[in-house]
């Protein structure tokens, strides 16, 4: 990520305190699932249940695990968190453009930033 970038933290936090109470009302009714995290400090595993507006918050070193089967699918409660995360990016248009019919038309620069928020998150 460019040093002159602001950091995920701060773009995520300004995106949800802008959430519309339509949305802040749906997220109230997720479900939290029960997800294996990772301190990469550590290598210590504890399981806690997670919401997709608490990986946004998760501290640089923690990781959610996500398992996947030979075949690629996810199999476990890591990999649905991980669906709901990328539906949640994908909703706001600071980086998914309504303007832009087809994905090899985004700008760069936003496909850039998305793939440092995941890489962060």
């Amino acid at each position: 990520m460019n040093d002159n970038m602001a950091t995920p933290a701060l773009i995520v936090d300004n995106l949800i305190s802008s959430s519309s109470s339509n949305e802040a009302s749906l997220q109230m009714k997720e479900e939290p699932l029960l997800t294996q995290i990772k301190d990469t400090s550590t290598g210590e595993v504890i399981t806690q249940k997670m919401q997709v507006d608490r990986v946004w918050n998760l501290e640089k070193n923690k990781k959610v695990i996500v398992e996947l089967k030979e075949d690629g699918q996810g199999s476990d409660n890591g990999s649905n968190l991980l669906v709901k995360f990328l539906g949640k990016l994908s909703q706001k248009s600071v980086f998914c453009l309504i303007s832009v019919v087809r994905w090899d038309k985004m700008p760069k620069e936003k496909k850039q930033l998305m793939w440092d928020l995941i890489e962060w998150s």
